[in-house]
């Protein structure tokens, strides 16, 4: 095998796999494309005249980019990137595109022989960096291939760069060895990374670098915490499993079916600023960590009727934000929380956030109903709500005249509000077509607007969103629900599943005092015909994905201390340290400032310890077989008479006062000697590098007559 060769195929597949972590960070398979072709083609050209692992020259003799080109490109790379991060206000995406620019531009200059180790550097920190940004299966699947990949561009680079440094001889090596090691080392890397991954208490910098993940990761179904009506574009039904409900109600029954139909609430919106739906109110009447038990949200006098209580527990199986919406049916009055966070809870919406979750996994139990007795917030005092367009105020009217209801919310009665909004729901579903794939919105032209009078078609949010408009248009408080509308149920576990597909939104209409009652525009008839049409081998085939982004999720990313403590057993090692620095503080007020030093010590000296512990004895073993066999080391895959040739030969340094060093090449440190030893030694040296890499077989008795003399070379200096 041509490590050379091997080295010039390797390395641009570890570029490519590179560059694709970035993108599938990012989402962005177009993007891609267009630098995969840069590097393919800056990389054939900076090695069509041999690079920097050409013979004789350390230079690479072949077209590449002017120094001055590459300089430029390098500020407007970095001038770019420090915009785009203060923009978007995403440090972490920023620095990724960076080093994608930077090893672009590494790929197209001049190429060093140490320019490679660079470029081998700068990939790995690429593939590292685009986990800060995403952990979905196809980045896992990319740095799967990536691993072994890496570890045989290590290998071959490593013998091509001593082969330099030895004089730049040709060098072939067997196949079979190259391949033992590097399968060595990938499966020590493995099941290091493993032990490290089981072992390793969760939650060591989760807090630091949980604000590292991007809230919305391309047009895909999912949650938003934001409607902007000027995003449009085709949207792509994700499949992916985001948490588990269990409905009961206040007596602890199941009333989860097949046929019901549940609006998870998630985020409240109650006004329309510049094309997006925004809350005007964001101060939190409530901001506190969760205790033990049940914490009551504000303004409850007393427990609403049992009969029509909902109790929901809620397994969220991944926090893609640092404050997470409470999901909830209808509106909340209580929240158990199953692990350390806090709260926030907006009384004039009656919603809740959770902030600082320490596990990937957040579960909680809330409870809530369709009136609470004593927390009604008073809305906005009817007939003052408005919407800002006159051409949706218009429409409002002649939808609403044609029905015969006076537009007018002063000359209106308000029992009819409630009738009114419900024609203009009916009106929407009737009128208007639903599609994921919406025409992006004139910049001159308001969006609900234009889906009123020009486009008439659109997904959820523009349904929504025009249905808030018309009642706000005639007098009626409306206000914008972002959630998850669910109808999966699994009558096995007594769960309702929710994928990013059922994310959803809709309308709370304030139809009576304190009543705010739920809305939605959006014919489902036709997005769930929509859907089905889709249904066939494709829809397996895409069940199947979901099944295996489901298991990385649960398996892999939201592997957390609970899952832990299941695997490796709660009375067990740190878990039971853990526990019991936990009941101390509790037991004693005086322990509650020293258990997070003592618990974070622990977290970090244990692992450490074991980590030292494994460098210790694999350097003592690493001495112990460089004392017997002191090329070993260097990877040559050496048979058992060269290997006693190559003991001759250190035998002969020993005695000269000059330990060859493991690292060093063996024909390099033999021209450090002078003399009939150092005649002798370079000519033994030069027999070994010709018989294993130059293709010139030694014969018996030139090996014995090499090692006559170094013995009597040796015994020289005894």
């Amino acid at each position: 095998m041509n490590p050379v060769r091997a080295f010039r195929i390797l390395l641009p597949a570890l570029l490519l796999l590179s560059l694709g972590a970035l993108c599938a960070a990012q989402s962005n398979f177009i993007v891609f494309v267009a630098l995969a072709l840069l590097a393919v083609v800056g990389w054939f050209l900076g090695e069509s005249g041999g690079g920097g692992l050409a013979q004789g020259s350390p230079r690479a003799r072949s077209w590449s980019l002017p120094r001055w080109a590459a300089n430029t490109l390098l500020m407007i790379a970095v001038v770019t990137a420090l915009l785009y991060g203060w923009s978007e206000r995403q440090p972490v995406a920023a620095f990724l595109w960076l080093l994608g620019s930077i090893l672009l531009l590494k790929i197209w200059e001049h190429r060093l022989l140490r320019d490679y180790g660079q470029v081998l550097t700068i990939s790995v920190f690429l593939s590292i960096g685009a986990t800060l940004e995403d952990q979905s299966l196809l980045l896992g699947l990319i740095l799967i291939v990536q691993l072994p990949v890496l570890i045989l561009t290590v290998v071959t680079y490593q013998v091509c760069l001593n082969a330099r440094r030895a004089g730049g001889m040709r060098v072939r090596l067997p196949a079979i060895p190259v391949f033992v090691l590097a399968t060595t080392a990938l499966v020590g890397a493995v099941g290091a990374g493993t032990l490290v991954f089981l072992v390793v208490p969760r939650g060591i910098g989760m807090h630091q670098f949980s604000e590292f993940q991007p809230l919305v990761v391309g047009r895909t179904t999912g949650f938003s915490d934001t409607i902007n009506l000027d995003q449009s574009g085709l949207i792509s039904e994700s499949l992916t499993p985001v948490m588990d409900v269990y409905l009961t109600d206040g007596a602890g029954n199941s009333i989860g079916s097949e046929d019901r139909t549940v609006y998870l609430r998630g985020s409240v919106f109650n006004a329309y600023v510049n094309r997006a739906w925004i809350r005007s109110r964001d101060v939190p009447s409530l901001h506190a960590a969760v205790p033990k038990g049940y914490a009551f949200l504000g303004g409850i006098t007393r427990a609403p009727d049992p009969t029509r209580e909902v109790v929901q527990r809620v397994i969220m199986r991944s926090l893609p934000r640092s404050v997470t919406p409470v999901f909830c049916v209808w509106a909340p009055w209580a929240i158990l929380a199953t692990s350390d966070t806090g709260i926030r809870f907006y009384a004039d919406t009656r919603t809740i956030s959770a902030e600082e979750v320490r596990r990937n996994r957040f579960e909680y139990i809330v409870r809530s109903a369709p009136t609470l007795p004593g927390a009604s917030v008073p809305a906005a005092e009817r007939g003052t709500v408005s919407f800002p367009l006159q051409s949706v105020r218009e429409t409002a009217a002649r939808i609403l005249a044609s029905a015969g209801i006076d537009p007018d919310p002063f000359v209106r009665p308000s029992d009819q509000d409630g009738r009114a909004a419900r024609i203009f729901e009916a009106h929407l579903r009737a009128e208007f077509e639903y599609t994921l794939d919406a025409p992006t919105p004139p910049v001159k032209q308001d969006p609900i607007d234009w889906f009123l009078t020009r486009s008439r078609r659109g997904h959820c949010e523009y349904f929504a969103s025009a249905l808030a408009a018309l009642c706000r248009s005639a007098g009626i408080d409306a206000r914008v629900i972002a959630g998850y509308m669910v109808n999966e149920f699994d009558p096995a576990a007594g769960a309702y599943t929710v994928r990013s597909n059922n994310a959803h939104a809709w309308v709370e209409v304030n139809t009576a005092p304190g009543i705010w009652e739920t809305m939605d525009a959006t014919p489902h008839a036709v997005a769930l015909a929509e859907r089905e049409q889709k249904r066939g081998v494709l829809s397996a085939i895409a069940q199947w994905i979901a099944g295996l982004r489901d298991a990385w999720n649960t398996k892999v990313v939201t592997f957390d201390s609970t899952s832990q403590d299941r695997l490796l057993g709660a009375e067990t090692g740190l878990a039971a340290a853990n526990d019991w620095f936990r009941g101390r503080s509790d037991e004693a007020p005086r322990f509650r400032g020293v258990k997070p030093l003592v618990s974070g010590a622990l977290k970090i000296v244990l692992p450490l310890g074991v980590c030292l512990g494994l460098i210790i004895a694999f350097r003592a073993w690493r001495q112990r077989r460089t004392v017997r066999v002191p090329t070993w080391s260097s990877g040559w895959a050496l048979s058992s008479r060269h290997r006693r040739l190559v003991r001759a030969i250190d035998s002969v340094f020993v005695s000269l006062g000059k330990r060859r060093p493991h690292w060093r090449p063996l024909l390099l440190h033999a021209e450090d000697f002078a003399g009939p030893q150092g005649a002798i030694l370079r000519r033994a040296a030069a027999a070994v590098y010709a018989d294993r890499f130059g293709g010139v077989t030694l014969s018996s008795h030139e090996l014995r007559e090499l090692e006559a003399g170094l013995r009597q070379a040796s015994a020289r200096n005894v």
